[in-house]
């Protein structure tokens, strides 16, 4: 069997798996229980283990309370996870308690299958591909990785203010069209810092509307996202820009705008105030809903440099350049979400990387398998479902989910 059957296989089984586990999770949310929870244990250990267990489980909705005072467990908050004995008493009798065994599952089932999943592709592309490991594959897979951690640094950051920006896959491309036509009217000092200042602005833009209209993040990135992509389209006539000279090895850009992405993702969560040393001096009004302006700022530079990078690794601008990467904002996204551990602002950077890293080997090993692009996106789809799922257990509902670490309103909801 090759290795692209043995992939779409795997993708089927996925599925089926995936829908049999709803039945398993929604009796047992019938019985008080998680949904999620039960999805997931169904998911990964089966659908007969998950339709036995749910069987089994007593119902939760009758004399939940007086079991708890019976047994003496202590219990932990799902939202915040702190014991729900040191929350106030008025708070601790409105909020759902939770084991220390489901405790550890939501903080660590994100990590486990993400972990999992980057196993498992390389051990396909190990296993059914000889080029896998060769050293030209690994220096192109070490330079897409770049690319794709500048991008996801950026989501990790914008995802710490009022939730991920969106809009960053279209700053690339219009960030191409700009850096090629300023360099190659001889001016590559002034078409970075034109670049810089044009992305910044579009932060600034985006992160205004977000901040002091309290109009949500995803419908205003999204609605961005349209326009600069629009106006990459007409400034290149959608067609590519070659450059006309090389001014530097194109890879050094790559390598050294990652480190410096961190650095600008750091700064944005620092003046944003999701670090300690501000948290306590921005702790509301118009100062705060400035410096979280300013993050959106500062993560729409990091895609600016991410489209300046890859317009000189590819000698020529592509007014395409970042379509399909809101499939990648989204699992960053939803990724950070799948633990409560990755609420504290450099946890959430960190873990990117890691996500970039899976995201780079599920691409490469696709392209070395030979699988269609289309049956990749059917991948990138699915992956980004199972850490939703997994990101709706952790935070106790799909709307918790989609809320940015800390906050308390739906991204979903016009006003915070």
């Amino acid at each position: 069997m090759s290795a692209a059957s043995a992939v779409i296989i795997l993708l089927i089984a996925l599925l089926i798996n995936g829908g049999l586990a709803f039945i398993p999770g929604r009796i047992a949310k019938d019985k008080g229980y998680s949904f999620g929870g039960y999805w997931c244990l169904s998911f990964f250990l089966s659908f007969l283990v998950g339709i036995i267990t749910t069987a089994c489980i007593p119902d939760r909705n009758q004399g939940q309370n007086a079991a708890v005072q019976q047994t003496g467990q202590e219990l932990y908050c799902r939202k915040c996870g702190e014991a729900l004995a040191n929350h106030p008493a008025n708070e601790s009798s409105q909020m759902a308690a939770v084991t220390p065994g489901a405790q550890f599952l939501r903080n660590h089932l994100g990590f486990i299958v993400t972990g999992a999943l980057l196993f498992a592709y390389i051990a396909i592309g190990v296993n059914y591909t000889d080029h896998f490991l060769s050293p030209s594959n690994l220096m192109n897979m070490l330079r897409q990785f770049c690319g794709i951690g500048m991008i996801a640094l950026g989501v990790a950051a914008s995802s710490r203010l009022r939730g991920p920006d969106f809009s960053m896959a279209s700053v690339m491309g219009l960030a191409s069209v700009i850096a090629a036509a300023v360099v190659n009217a001889g001016l590559f000092a002034e078409g970075a810092v034109v670049t810089i200042l044009v992305c910044w602005f579009i932060g600034l833009t985006s992160g205004a509307v977000i901040s002091f209209l309290r109009a949500p993040a995803v419908i205003v990135t999204l609605m961005m996202s349209l326009l600069v992509r629009a106006i990459a389209y007409t400034a290149s006539d959608g067609m590519p820009v070659v450059l006309n000279q090389r001014f530097m090895d194109p890879h050094i850009l790559t390598y050294a705008f990652l480190p410096l992405c961190a650095v600008i993702a750091f700064l944005a969560l620092l003046l944003a105030g999701r670090l300690t040393p501000l948290r306590a001096t921005l702790s509301g009004g118009a100062a705060r809903s400035a410096m979280e302006m300013l993050g959106y700022g500062f993560t729409a530079i990091i895609a600016g440099l991410a489209g300046f990078a890859f317009t000189f690794r590819l000698n020529s601008a592509q007014p395409t350049l970042g379509i399909g990467f809101e499939a990648l904002i989204l699992l960053v996204f939803v990724a950070i979400q799948s633990s409560s551990l990755l609420d504290h602002g450099l946890a959430a950077l960190g873990y990117s990387l890691a996500v970039a890293l899976l995201w780079t080997v599920l691409g490469n090993v696709s392209s070395l398998v030979g699988l269609s692009p289309y049956i990749h996106t059917i991948q990138q789809s699915i992956l980004v479902f199972i850490l939703l799922c997994i990101a709706c257990f952790v935070r106790g509902g799909v709307r918790q989910a989609l809320l940015p670490g800390g906050r308390h309103q739906s991204l979903l909801d016009i006003n915070h």
